[in-house]
């Protein structure tokens, strides 16, 4: 990949870094314009190999046999793009519309990456609405029963009671929304 010839030096700063990106991960895909003061648009785009399997991806055989059992046949490509880098302990930043995979690619990375079982909550998973939180807990659930993880989902509207109960309990994967947690936090059974 080279810029064109008349491209200013910060595009091809842009450039050379997303050349060397594109020419170490096997799975990246990316399109985007960059735009410097008044120069008009760059578009850049690097289509490389996409992984065709969940087994492709790294994400380990239990995983994958929850994949299956959900039906899904192959990664999206947004998973294929995000969960190997994720999978790296690399920061990921997607996006997509919305049904294309995003809550799978980041559940799937969760998973991959964190072990089940030590009764403490390893991760959080903060969600601005309630539907979505109850969303994303259910297809955390769904792809956990593999692994063994154990998924709590606290929001507002729900009794605290039982909430209260799961958590001390012991899980491994909190899904919350924001004002939900604080107050767990201040009641002292989410730490």
């Amino acid at each position: 990949l080279s810029p064109p010839s008349a491209a200013s030096d910060v595009y091809k700063r842009q450039w050379s870094f997303l050349s060397a990106i594109a020419a170490r991960t096997p799975y990246f895909l990316y399109r985007r314009q960059f735009r410097a003061g008044s120069c008009r648009p760059l578009t850049f785009s690097v289509r490389r190999f996409i992984m065709t399997s969940f087994s492709e991806l790294g994400i380990g055989k239990n995983l994958c046999e929850a994949a299956a059992r959900m039906g899904w046949t192959e990664p999206t490509p947004i998973q294929a793009a995000a969960i190997p880098v994720g999978i790296t302990g690399r920061d990921v930043l997607a996006q997509a519309q919305t049904g294309t995979g995003k809550t799978g690619a980041f559940a799937f990375t969760v998973l991959a990456r964190t072990r089940p079982g030590p009764g403490v909550p390893t991760v959080l998973v903060l969600s601005p609405t309630r539907e979505l939180a109850d969303q994303v807990s259910h297809e955390m659930y769904a792809l956990s029963k593999e692994t063994r993880h154990r998924v709590v989902a606290i929001y507002g509207g729900a009794p605290y009671s039982d909430q209260m109960r799961r958590l001390s309990a012991g899980c491994d994967i909190v899904v919350g929304t924001p004002g939900r947690v604080i107050d767990m936090c201040e009641r002292e059974v989410l730490d």
